[in-house]
């Protein structure tokens, strides 16, 4: 730790600045491949979910064609030919135009739309559906019973069932969100499906009836199974479907052709079931009536399946818009943190530079250089605490300057009087009283010197105080916000690991759901037997979905601790470096005032040696005055003391002179 701190330490402030950017960058850029890499992923499964959704629909679509062949081949076989044969040439061409536009799709299909069951189930299916041909070709002949051809018909039917079923499990992704409502919306699809495939049996079971004017037991259980399973169907698809297939499939039934044409299929029904035969009803009459009721049925098929392959269109295309503004969004902000960073590091960068530049001038003695630059964030404050400084400094200096060549002067003419007192005794009191007028004035300048002297070491004392206090202070701050970054994050890890909780008790409850919905399927497929598992299997996904909405709105609570806490990192991170700067900034300020008191306390003690020359000067003009039968004696001190303090100015003169002051 120690090693990465000294190797921080010593970069340059350009590199760190650098670092302090390239670094979130890179994290920002990173995170941002990995959420663009998810979406991707996503916009790749809905348009998989899509294509599922477009081959149930078209299989719908010829389930639709076959279950009306399937009824004219039971009329036309039941009637030797008499019956059914136009209806049957037209109808075939619809099956295989249907049939054509199924297979022209899964040439294109992209088999990974399925899952292996699925795509196995789409190969059967397809298979089976190439004996078609040979199927009419035995229909024609009379080579085939109608109880047979009924039979591959609807096992050919049922295997288009298993296909929309095994697509219906595959549009289910437990890392999809958004696929569920797809998957609802496919099971119900599946549903409908199932509830038209029994009232075309219903109309195979009738055709045959009244093509043989006589009705056996075995018909006539079939025919009570096919109805009580269509109104378990019916209730089961209103219970999973949306509301608005519902009210789709209740606006169909109403309409006037539709409605007419159930009401004639209710009439029949119960001829069917009161009577044993001599019904009077002609086959084809029959097959127009229910084909009309069916025609509303299969209006609502129409609509459900528009309405899918819409709803996964417009889910793939929102995921696709939100993919590229991700990836928008994270350009803007890189480019935007890019310049916004160039241009504060240079403009920091270029106000310590000119800091730096006046230090070293400073150093040289060049009192005169400022930062020209203004602003005011702490880079600025400390330039101007520094002008200041200088301003002190270059002041007091000037001071003594003039103080030092006032004393060189006073020194010079003591010199001369020193002489006329030795060479004349006699004029000795009076010049006596010259120089101790000069040795005043000398005392007095000396005096104001070291005044000024003590108030520099004082401010300086002052400022180096106030640095040190200000670093403890920073140091303070950066452990307690160290303290506080640590707390966050716990609360950061603590909630993600309740976000990963939610995420688990999601995934069960959509797994339950599924589960409820399979069973629902398979319990409508067991009938009655199956009635009682159906209501059981209702309430566990009432349950799934409650659990899934509660684990959904804690989840989104989740969410929004996780980005408080992760503004809150950034901040306290924000605050350390803030701090970390003031700290290098105080360092600096406190080595400059450092070697400021330094100079300070050499003037000080120079200016006390002059202050101790002035006493002696005093003295001796006290003993020239007291004695003047000493003034030989007196006057040869005063030439000593009056050339060591020329030597002392001279010595002032050349520290003060090492000054650039203007």
């Amino acid at each position: 730790m120690k090693f990465v701190t000294t190797f921080i330490g010593n970069l340059g402030i350009n590199t760190k600045l650098s670092m302090l950017l390239g670094l979130p960058m890179l994290g920002i850029l990173i995170l941002a491949i990995m959420m663009a890499s998810s979406k991707w992923d996503e916009v790749e499964r809905l348009h998989l979910l899509e294509s599922s959704s477009i081959l149930n629909v078209k299989v719908g679509n010829l389930m639709h064609e076959m279950q009306k062949e399937r009824s004219a081949s039971a009329g036309f076989l039941a009637s030797k030919g008499a019956k059914f044969s136009t209806i049957l040439r037209s109808q075939r061409t619809e099956t295989d135009r249907a049939l054509n536009e199924l297979r022209e799709y899964t040439e294109i299909l992209d088999h990974a739309a399925l899952t292996a069951d699925g795509d196995a189930a789409l190969k059967s299916y397809m298979s089976n559906l190439g004996n078609l041909s040979s199927k009419r070709s035995q229909v024609d002949g009379f080579h085939i019973t109608a109880e047979e051809q009924r039979a591959w018909y609807k096992k050919t039917n049922s295997d288009g069932l298993h296909l929309v079923a095994m697509a219906v499990q595959s549009a289910y992704d437990p890392d999809l969100t958004i696929s569920a409502a797809l998957s609802m919306m496919s099971a119900g699809y599946l549903t409908f499906l199932s509830l038209k495939e029994l009232a075309a049996s219903e109309r195979d079971t009738l055709i045959s009836v009244f093509s043989a004017d006589v009705i056996e037991q075995k018909e006539h259980d079939e025919l009570v199974t096919l109805i009580g399973e269509q109104h378990v169907y019916e209730k089961l698809f209103t219970e999973i479907g949306e509301v608005a297939f519902a009210e789709t499939l209740h606006n169909n039934m109403r309409g006037a052709s539709v409605a007419a044409a159930a009401a004639e299929v209710e009439k029949l029904h119960e001829m069917a079931r009161s009577k044993h035969s001599h019904f009077g009803v002609d086959p084809e009459q029959w097959y127009r009536v229910m084909s009309q009721k069916i025609a509303g049925l299969y209006e609502t098929e129409s609509y459900i399946g528009k309405d899918l392959v819409e709803e996964a269109e417009v889910m793939a295309s929102e995921s696709s818009g939100q993919l590229w503004r991700i990836v928008i969004l994270v350009a803007f902000l890189m480019v935007f943190n890019l310049v916004q960073g160039v241009i504060t590091s240079r403009g920091i960068i270029r106000s310590l530079r000119e800091t730096m530049d006046v230090l070293h001038a400073m150093a040289d003695g060049d009192l005169t250089r400022r930062v020209k630059e203004k602003s005011r964030d702490e880079v600025g404050q400390m330039n101007e605490y520094l002008a200041n400084a200088l301003d002190g400094l270059q002041a007091t200096i000037a001071a003594i300057s003039s103080n030092s060549q006032t004393l060189s002067g006073a020194a010079e003419e003591l010199t001369s009087v020193s002489q006329q007192m030795g060479a004349n005794a006699e004029e000795t009191s009076a010049q006596a009283g010259v120089v101790a007028g000069a040795s005043e004035t000398i005392s007095n300048n000396v005096q104001t010197v070291a005044s000024g002297i003590e108030e520099l070491s004082a401010t300086t004392r002052e400022i180096a105080g106030n640095a040190s206090e200000a670093a403890k202070v920073a140091l303070s701050a950066v452990e307690t916000a160290d303290a506080a970054n640590a707390t966050v994050s716990k609360l950061n890890v603590s909630s993600t690991e309740i976000g990963e909780i939610i995420n688990a008790i999601n995934s069960i409850a959509q797994q339950t759901k599924l589960l409820a919905l399979n069973a629902t399927i398979e319990a409508a497929r067991a009938g009655e037997a199956g009635k009682g598992f159906a209501v059981v299997a209702n309430e566990v996904k009432d349950l799934a979905m409650e659990t899934g909405k509660a684990s959904d709105d804690i989840a989104r609570k989740i969410e929004i601790i996780q980005s408080d806490t992760t503004e809150a990192v950034a901040a306290i991170s924000k605050i350390n470096e803030v701090i970390a700067q003031i700290n290098e900034f105080q360092s600096t300020i406190a080595s400059a005032v450092e070697e400021q008191s330094a100079t300070a306390g050499e003037i000080s003690r120079n200016v006390a040696d002059v202050a101790q020359g002035s006493s002696e000067i005093t003295q001796n003009i006290a003993g020239v005055a007291e004695a003047a039968q000493s003034t030989s004696t007196g006057a040869n001190d005063t030439l000593q003391a009056s050339a060591e303090l020329s030597r002392m100015a001279a010595e002032l003169q050349q520290h003060v002179t090492r000054f650039k002051l203007a």
